[in-house]
């Protein structure tokens, strides 16, 4: 369930932060609180390098990691 793992969300849009989403605040990186661990959904390529362009001496920024290519019905 996301409402167990998730205290907030994170966004660069100032005219998204301030705001709720889905209950949960959003904020902007530079008021993420400090020790946060954030999760970057996005593709992976755009992902990598959001995490590491907001990257802080507080906050860790996590990317998504790339789905592992698979063969018929899910098999490796």
């Amino acid at each position: 369930e996301i409402a167990e793992s998730v205290s907030f969300f994170v966004d660069e849009d100032t005219s998204r932060t301030g705001r709720k989403y889905l209950g949960l605040p959003v904020f902007h990186p530079s008021a993420v609180p400090q020790g946060s661990d954030v999760y970057v959904a996005l593709a992976p390529i755009v992902s990598s390098e959001v995490a590491r362009r907001l990257q802080s001496t507080h906050t860790h920024y996590h990317e998504v990691p790339a789905l592992r290519a698979s063969g018929p019905a899910g098999r490796q």
